[in-house]
């Protein structure tokens, strides 16, 4: 805040207590994000002195200029320091007068002045800083901060507010979202590979029970002739020399051949083998 000399009559100031500030960060063109909600606050904080007591009411302004320096943008406000009676002020004094002693604790107070509700800027002409005035010349202050608060809605609003939730949450769902996608990921292809064993399964069992009918429809067609002639087909049984090959003894379903010829048979073939 700045303001000019002493007035005549030696109390108070001759010209309001006025502040200019930039709102602009180094490198940065704007500082209203464009399509979004702002609510302006200005916190001012007074002592709670004879004078800001007799007070009463004032105003506060607030002028947004744009880049050459046009207002774009004007509010003004009423404020006033809050009541406290006698009795009051006295006993407060008396409690925290320790605190108050050491310098741990003032007897100020803190007013907020809502100045813009719903500020939408306008981003073809947007505002670059801000004029604050405080239009009383009897005025003690402190300090005085202007808020620049965004209204978010939504999603954003609980990102801003509870910060470590909407960490812990997001992180814990992304978790147990790609694990579900990982699960039935692999439910899936695992079901398929088991799919496909058991088709090629299938279809092993299936060409050896085909070419089992082929063979078997083979002899068939074979044992036609035999039959027709009415002697039975015999089932050879056979024997592998030394070279691999299978000869024929004799066939287990002739009728004209005894038991005891057939052993002799096969031992005399077991002789020439050896």
């Amino acid at each position: 805040m700045r303001s000019s000399s002493v007035g005549e009559d030696g109390v108070g100031i001759c010209s309001f207590p006025t502040a200019n500030i930039s709102l602009l960060k180094e490198g940065e063109d704007e500082v209203f994000t464009r399509g979004q909600i702002y609510s302006i606050i200005l916190e001012v904080e007074l002592p709670e002195s004879p004078q800001n007591q007799n007070l009463g009411m004032f105003m506060v302004k607030l002028d947004l200029y744009n880049h050459v320096g046009r207002t774009i943008a004007s509010a003004s406000r009423s404020a006033i320091l809050h009541f406290k009676s006698m009795l009051l002020r006295i006993l407060d004094t008396f409690v925290f007068s320790p605190f108050l002693l050491f310098g741990w604790m003032e007897q100020r107070q803190s007013l907020f002045v809502e100045l813009f509700t719903k500020y939408h800027d306008d981003s073809y002409n947007p505002a670059i800083g801000a004029v604050i005035q405080i239009m009383s010349k009897k005025i003690d202050l402190y300090s005085t901060k202007l808020h620049i608060q965004a209204q978010f809605t939504g999603y954003r609003y609980i990102l801003f507010h509870w910060p470590v939730f909407s960490a812990m949450f997001g992180i814990s769902f992304n978790f147990f979202a790609l694990t579900f996608i990982c699960g039935l990921s692999w439910y899936q292809f695992g079901s398929r590979n088991v799919s496909q064993l058991d088709l090629m399964k299938e279809k092993k069992h299936k060409n050896k029970e085909q070419h089992r009918q082929k063979v078997q429809a083979k002899r068939d067609r074979e044992q036609e002739p035999m039959l027709g002639s009415g002697r039975m087909v015999p089932d050879l049984v056979g024997l592998q020399d030394m070279d691999g090959d299978e000869t024929e003894l004799l066939s287990t379903d002739r009728t004209d051949v005894s038991i005891p010829e057939c052993d002799t048979a096969l031992r005399q073939r077991r002789m020439m083998i050896l």
